[in-house]
């Protein structure tokens, strides 16, 4: 089966004879962007601040080896982006993506840089691409190198609002007569109201909106759903609410950060809290951003909320950071787009299993007549020190025998992440059904692809549920997918963990498909992985594959899982069951092309990956982790079929 993929750029595929040392790679990559479509006027409207020409949406990207343009106001130099066959009419920010330009940090997890800029009023309408061009690194020529392309199509229509922190709501929401606030109160009321499909907000410096829809059942920072039945974006026009460059601004709730009701509303820039573990009997859950379907969600910061002391105000309930489904047939889970957030001390110690640190679902066969939802794609995120349950968590179930699961029509995509220190699985992906059920839950096929775990698999929760802890997940009971993994590295390091994180056990494997998942009918495909321990005084296990069916006989393997050129840092242990016990934590590149389900014994002279007293060897990690995640495109039509 063959599977289109757009904006999946960025992800290296080690073949069998790959050598680990990683070329530099200089050319410029585009990544991702948080908008991929806006009108070309409108910027300042009748304002033209300083004289200046109109301009139209103002556009991030992301993306590598883009270096930094000192001069913003140069024309004539060897910096340009263009879109719609235009420069840009203006650039506002062009250097390393280290929260100066937006919250998110990406310079240290993914050695991301990024431009904001905006569209040229001469630019062609319709669909057109956004490109780069950079100096050449070492070369004498004048000519700049151009990057790959990403799409974004010019609109003649859409109009842009602004809001300030000194504005006034009853004013136009123009560059020269801005809002105050954007969101709904809980009387209904707001400048939400007024939007329509196309529409672009961006929130200036100094925005902040508190509690400010405090009805008790939906208790928000800011909260947007229909009010006239037009409040919502649509296919190809959908409203986007942006920080503008270089502003902070804040959305901060009880129960939800931001909270959408509605299809097509984009996020970005935005620093989002929500919490509420010592008020648990009263708001029941907290949600950093519970999105509307085909929302992009890009390049947010997402945190408990840090204006309520100690405990009281961490995650907690049975949510996540970024939580959706279709419950009660209210699909707001379908084609979500998320890129290149931060999510980070998202829970505490005291946090429930219930909550996550992502959640993403469908669930409308637990609560009505099942529906069928699109996959959705996960990429480009940084997840670190998270102690809600499960970093990046895809989970459903049905336990009547009535009824069934909702299934996902489409491909799940989860590439490019950095999950560090994470209690629960980093990634976990799986359903459960009935013991009597005779139909599987979900059948998309899915992938795992270039994502740098370290440290994933603590556990237990604050209410001692310690299940999950590992660094990938799959349980198929109920799923028919074809699952593929690849090109992930996977670390554990415990002297990197805290006293309460070591103290909550170790992980059980680095990849984990426990007892019974043979009942669907799906594969799992297991090939080009890295996985080390960097402790040689804990025994941990690299693999955890011990369904009762498979016993020792190594041939039945083939009928489920697929397994190549994976390396462990360890040797090979078999003690009954399929269980790979990790050891001496020694580097050994020519054990790359490893054929085996495990590398050979490791010689005596391979570079070690810590030293003498234990501390892990940075440089190893940072050259061979993090720079897996970057820097080759990946084709753009791809073979997803299990080998």
């Amino acid at each position: 089966m063959k599977l289109l993929i757009l904006n999946i750029i960025t992800v290296i595929i080690f073949l069998s004879n790959t050598n680990l040392a990683l070329p530099e790679d200089t050319r410029p990559i585009l990544a991702f962007s948080d908008i991929n479509s806006g009108p070309k006027t409108g910027l300042y409207g009748n304002a033209n601040p300083d004289g200046q020409q109109d301009e139209g949406v103002i556009v991030t990207v992301w993306g590598y080896n883009l270096g930094e343009k000192k001069d913003l106001a140069a024309i004539n130099d060897q910096y340009n982006v263009y879109c719609g066959g235009q420069k840009a009419a203006k650039i506002y920010y062009w250097g390393k993506a280290d929260g100066s330009n937006g919250p998110s940090d990406l310079s240290k997890s993914h050695n991301m840089q990024e431009i904001s800029f905006s569209i040229s009023p001469a630019a062609k309408i319709g669909d057109g691409i956004i490109y780069v061009e950079v100096p050449k690194v070492n070369d004498s020529r004048k000519d700049p190198i151009r990057s790959n392309s990403i799409p974004f199509n010019v609109k003649d229509h859409g109009r842009i609002f602004h809001v300030t922190k000194s504005g006034d709501d009853q004013k136009a929401g123009s560059w020269g007569a801005p809002w105050a606030t954007i969101s709904l109160d809980a009387n209904g009321r707001g400048n939400w109201s007024k939007l329509a499909p196309g529409d672009t907000v961006y929130l200036h410096d100094g925005v902040q909106e508190v509690d400010r829809y405090n009805d008790t059942t939906r208790m928000s920072g800011m909260k947007f759903s229909e009010i006239n039945g037009n409040n919502h974006g649509v296919k190809g026009d959908p409203i986007s609410i942006i920080a503008y460059p270089k502003a902070n601004v804040l959305a901060r709730g009880k129960m939800y950060g931001i909270y959408i009701w509605v299809p097509y509303v984009n996020i970005s820039k935005i620093r989002i809290e929500a919490g509420n573990s010592g008020d648990r009997g009263t708001t029941g859950r907290s949600t950093g951003i519970a999105p509307g379907r085909y929302a992009r969600l890009i390049g947010n910061y997402i945190t408990d909320r840090k204006d309520i002391a100690g405990p009281d105000g961490c995650a907690d309930g049975g949510s996540g950071a970024i939580g959706a489904n279709a419950a009660n047939n209210d699909d707001r889970v379908s084609g979500l787009i998320i890129l290149g957030n931060t999510i980070t001390k998202w829970g505490c110690q005291a946090t429930q299993k219930f909550e996550h640190t992502t959640y993403l679902s469908n669930r409308s066969g637990s609560t009505g007549n099942a529906i069928d939802v699109d996959g959705w794609e996960f990429g480009y995120n940084l997840l670190e020190d998270n102690m809600a349950r499960g970093g990046i968590h895809a989970y459903d179930e049905n336990l009547s025998n009535s009824n069934r699961c909702g299934d996902i029509k489409s491909p799940v995509l989860i590439h490019d992440n950095v999950i560090k220190n994470q209690r629960g699985a980093g990634i976990f992906f799986g359903t459960n059904l009935s013991s009597n059920a005779t139909t599987n839950c979900w059948s998309p096929h899915v992938l795992i692809y270039n994502n740098f775990l370290i440290n994933a698999g603590i556990g237990p929760n604050g209410d001692n549920f310690a299940a999950d802890t590992n660094a990938i997940s799959v349980s198929g009971r109920g799923t028919s997918s074809q699952v593929l993994i690849r090109d992930n590295t996977i670390v554990w390091t415990e002297a990197k963990l805290s006293e309460d994180q070591k103290n909550a056990n170790g992980t059980n494997g680095m990849l984990y498909i426990p007892d019974g998942s043979l009942r669907w009918n799906g594969k799992v495909t297991w090939e080009n992985n890295i996985v080390y321990v960097l402790d040689g005084t804990k025994e941990v296990n690299c693999a955890n594959i011990v369904p009762s069916e498979l016993k020792e006989e190594a041939g039945r393997l083939n009928g489920w899982l697929s397994a190549k050129n994976n390396i462990w840092y360890g040797y090979k242990q078999i003690m009954g069951k399929w269980t790979v016990k990790l050891c001496t934590p020694e580097w050994n590149q020519t054990n790359f092309q490893a054929p085996e389900w495990v590398s050979n014994i490791p010689d005596d002279n391979s570079p070690k990956l810590f030293d003498d007293n234990l501390n892990p060897n940075e440089e190893i990690i940072e050259n061979i982790g993090y720079k897996r995640i970057r820097k080759i495109p990946f084709p753009d039509i791809i073979d997803i079929s299990p080998k």
